[in-house]
């Protein structure tokens, strides 16, 4: 629940236009377009059938990865490709509007990659960065009284991130398929409160909770914890707020009791829900509320085998996590992905531990934008920099900066990367660094590690004499990377699953079939 806004939907029909090449120029770009239904949210992958009616049509660019992709394969078998739109798109509609005085932003769930937009021909912002939700503050005088008229500019071109490095991700490289559009909602807010958001942080002790509460003014606000409807604490206050944990229950997977933190001040009213935990390490031990705890854990790929994407359908993750809880599970792995906010609001409620991890080479920029929405959740208690990249020496700068945003802004613990390379394999003559081990362990809590390949790829040759031998190397906790990971087959039972989608007009069951028959 949040009373501190208005909302009012830019959701459904837009006029579109593409280009192939990314627009990152400041003035308004919109020509003429032709008007799409449901263009908002909407992927452009899923949207081919209507665009084949468009003028632009024959110029859209087709993903240069897909091409002729039928079994049998020789040698190791790709990814799929799919033939996805890749290039820029331009998008326009009006609305009608009120300038109230008040602070107004263009709230927008999920854009892939990256937008421009423009508001009555005002430019406003160019966001790179597709993992979080964002604003975009409408600066005073921009929002006319009566008919207002918007402009995006979207790309899905790879973005330049760390280093001018690319970025990215399973949601923007998964099977080489060049997703892009508007991934979720587009909203106008019309704020009624000083108050903006309220971060938690629990002391190591678990004896206390430090709210950090953000607003646009300094004001004196009331607080409020409830566990349902029941009052627990109240009070006033101003700046920073404390409050102890007793009487409250510890969360866990096993437990996983949510509170609610009520924040007033005048008309407005700021709730998060939250749950009095915390993650620490003793040794080469993780600790859970004071407690020895062991991680027991799957890699989430960003596998969506029926809507293909992410879906924003809390039900769905509900049973995701009630199934691997049944299991024995309770830990999970974001691939180089960060899950939706549907996703750890379930973990929180269901109890499930998440370690997320940005896209390869995310920009500091966008890594603070993650680690501000990840925050929110009781559920997330690792933050990791992305999978197997290279570490060299300016690398471990980057990470140590990395790092001070999540141990300033969180509760939670930082590993560096997911699979070291450059600090304990792909090293010749030697098989770790202990240099960049000493750097790097200056500012990580835990590593998530390869191990030599001894626990993933090579699994079954594994020496656990060999292992017991590395656990000196690294002197703090650690989970294992891509825990026995392989490959598998593909099951041509879940063929029917696709009819009439996008996926069946791929080659991706019909040829296994025709290599069967063979």
């Amino acid at each position: 629940m949040n009373e501190l806004y208005n909302v009012f939907s830019l959701n459904g029909a837009w006029e579109m236009d593409y280009c192939q090449d990314t627009y990152n120029g400041k003035e308004n770009p919109w020509k003429k377009g032709t008007l799409i239904e449901n263009a908002v949210p909407g992927y452009w992958e899923d949207m081919t059938d209507v665009f084949a009616w468009t003028p632009f049509f024959r110029r859209l660019k087709i993903n240069p990865a897909y091409g002729i992709q039928k079994y049998p394969i020789t040698g190791e078998a790709p990814d799929m490709a799919l033939p996805n739109i890749v290039g820029n798109f331009f998008y326009r509609r009006t609305f009608m509007c009120e300038d109230t005085g008040l602070q107004t932003v263009i709230h927008f769930e999920g854009v892939q990659n990256a937008v421009s937009v423009w508001l009555n021909d005002v430019f406003l912002v160019r966001h790179e960065g597709y993992s979080t939700p964002f604003d975009v503050e409408i600066p005073k005088g921009v929002l006319k009284n009566g008919e207002n008229v918007i402009v995006l500019s979207i790309s899905n071109h790879f973005l330049a991130g760390y280093a001018g490095r690319l970025v990215s991700g399973l949601t923007s490289r998964a099977a080489n398929e060049y997703s892009g559009g508007v991934t979720g909602d587009i909203e106008l807010r019309v704020y009624n409160s000083p108050l903006r958001d309220v971060s938690l942080f629990v002391s190591p002790d678990c004896e206390e909770v430090i709210a950090r509460v953000e607003a646009v003014e300094d004001v004196v606000y009331s607080w409020a914890v409830y566990d349902g409807e029941q009052l627990v604490k109240s009070g006033n206050n101003k700046g920073i707020l404390k409050f102890d944990t007793k009487g409250l229950e510890r969360w866990s997977p096993e437990n996983p009791t949510l509170y609610t933190l009520q924040i007033s001040c005048g008309e407005g009213i700021l709730t998060h829900r939250f749950g009095v935990r915390r993650m620490t390490v003793e040794g080469v031990h993780f600790q859970l509320n004071g407690l020895p705890y062991f991680l027991r854990g799957i890699c989430e790929h960003c596998y969506f085998p029926e809507t293909i994407h992410p879906t924003h359908d809390i039900s769905f993750y509900r049973n995701v996590i009630r199934k691997l809880k049944s299991l024995g599970f309770n830990f999970i792995r974001f691939h180089t992905y960060i899950p939706p906010e549907e996703y750890m609001q379930a973990a929180d409620e269901l109890g499930m531990l998440l370690h997320v991890e940005s896209p390869n080479n995310t920009s500091l920029s966008e890594w603070r934008e993650i680690v501000n929405f990840c925050s929110h959740h009781t559920s997330v208690v690792i933050y990791c920099c992305g999978n197997e990249l290279q570490i060299d020496d300016s690398f471990v700068a980057h990470l140590e900066q990395c790092a001070k945003v999540v141990h300033d802004h969180t509760a939670s613990l930082f590993s560096p990367m997911s699979a070291m390379r450059g600090l304990e394999y792909c090293l010749e003559p030697m098989e770790h660094h202990p240099g960049r081990f000493k750097a790097v362990g200056q500012f990580s809590d835990m590593y998530s590690s390869y191990a030599l390949g001894l626990l993933s790829y090579i699994s079954l040759d594994a020496d656990p004499a060999k292992l017991d031998d590395w656990r000196s190397v690294y002197n703090k906790p650690r989970v294992s990377h891509e825990i026995c990971i392989d490959g598998t087959y593909t099951d041509l039972s879940l063929k029917d699953r696709y009819k009439g989608t996008r996926i069946e007009r791929t080659d991706m069951f019909s040829s296994i079939e025709h290599h069967l028959e063979a």
